[in-house]
């Protein structure tokens, strides 16, 4: 796992369209703007999967911000191509984006996750995130989320 750099931009969009099919896919135009941003935290995970060159497969994407005093982190997305599933990469992610969101002082973090998204939702209530509402039709296809939030120690 490394910190992302300008130059994964496409290997983390081929990421993105095989891990979404459209409506809840990001376009490119707005996946670029999240990893722009100044409060961007994005890491990626690699491996050798085809003639021993390595190939991005996995990322996670948060954002931190400051409102009313309080610094608190936002969570995108985290996506793990299919093959690769199973096997701890998203909980890693999850632990690095805290560990990044703490040093940047933030207190808590938060994030949206699709109500039928089983396997997201076992990922983060087993890695101490607690469910605080939920949004109806929040996705472009109508799904509704739940929203889930986890206090850290900032330090």
């Amino acid at each position: 796992m490394r910190a992302y750099n300008p130059d994964d931009f496409d290997d983390l969009y081929s990421v993105e369209e095989r891990c979404f099919e459209m409506p809840l896919r990001f376009d490119r135009a707005y996946m670029l703007e999240l990893l722009m941003r100044k409060s961007s935290i994005c890491f990626v995970v690699e491996d050798f999967v085809v003639e021993e060159q390595k190939a991005v497969v996995a990322f996670a994407i948060a954002s931190v911000h400051k409102r009313s005093q309080k610094i608190f982190a936002y969570i995108e997305t985290i996506e793990v191509l299919g093959e690769f599933r199973r096997r701890g990469v998203a909980r890693k992610l999850l632990a690095q984006l805290e560990k990044s969101a703490r040093a940047q002082r933030a207190s808590m973090i938060m994030l949206h996750v699709d109500c039928a998204n089983e396997m997201a939702i076992r990922l983060y209530e087993g890695n101490g995130y607690s469910e605080v509402g939920e949004q109806t039709e929040f996705y472009p296809n109508g799904n509704a989320a739940y929203i889930y939030e986890k206090f850290i120690t900032a330090g």
